[in-house]
């Protein structure tokens, strides 16, 4: 549910392997990302608690690595109700999602729904590797003595802006020129694909770099 090609879903003239998905299973698949969301959900809730034998009036004063931290949480939370939320519709409303068809008739407000769900898990989960990358950056900088509470400003500009842009520039290039033409074609896909993957490749190869000059500090 949170794949790049969750948003491919909402395009009436789906190509053969989008159709496959949505045919196959559909009760399990909804059923398998509800699970997942919500274990995620609560595994993530138990982690904002206060820790055994510390109160609110006693926790440290927030710094920008613990704010980071908190928002990170923020995002999956978010993140995860919306997969829920998404995966209810479809599994409680399968006809709901079923007159997304150039058969049927493509009504507007299954459409919206889908392509508006799809940019929210997208946007969350793209801000959420966006500030792991910031809280690798923002402990080595902590280590160089050269960050504080100042620079969450900035880490709050570049995660938000680039997650907008890249969710708004993927979900464009690929329902361009319109939501009835966004599977024909490569050169729609590959850039949404592209735009999405980049958090998370910057994550997986950045961020083990910074955390090793950073405990080598």
């Amino acid at each position: 549910m949170a794949s790049p090609r969750l948003e491919t879903y909402c395009c009436p003239n789906r190509d053969a392997a989008t159709q496959l998905v949505m045919n196959f299973q559909p009760e399990v698949f909804c059923g398998v990302c509800i699970g997942s969301a919500s274990v995620s959900l609560l595994l993530t809730i138990l982690q904002l608690l206060p820790k055994k034998g510390q109160s609110l009036r006693k926790m440290p004063k927030a710094s920008s690595s613990s704010t980071i931290l908190l928002l990170i949480s923020i995002c999956d939370i978010l993140g995860g109700l919306g997969m829920i939320f998404r995966s209810s519709v479809w599994l409680g409303f399968p006809g709901f999602i079923a007159n997304i068809s150039v058969v049927n008739g493509t009504s507007v407000w299954p459409s919206a729904f889908c392509v508006g769900s799809a940019m929210w898990i997208q946007l969350l989960y793209s801000a959420g590797f966006w500030w792991l990358f910031c809280y690798a950056v923002d402990s080595y900088l902590v280590v160089r003595r050269s960050a504080g509470l100042s620079t969450i400003v900035l880490y709050h500009m570049m995660t938000w802006g680039l997650a907008v842009m890249l969710c708004v520039e993927g979900i464009a290039l690929l329902y361009y020129p319109s939501l009835s033409s966004c599977e024909n074609g490569l050169e729609h896909a590959i850039p949404h694909y592209i735009t999405t993957y980049a958090p998370l490749l910057l994550v997986l190869v950045v961020n083990p770099i910074l955390f090793r000059r950073t405990v080598s500090a």
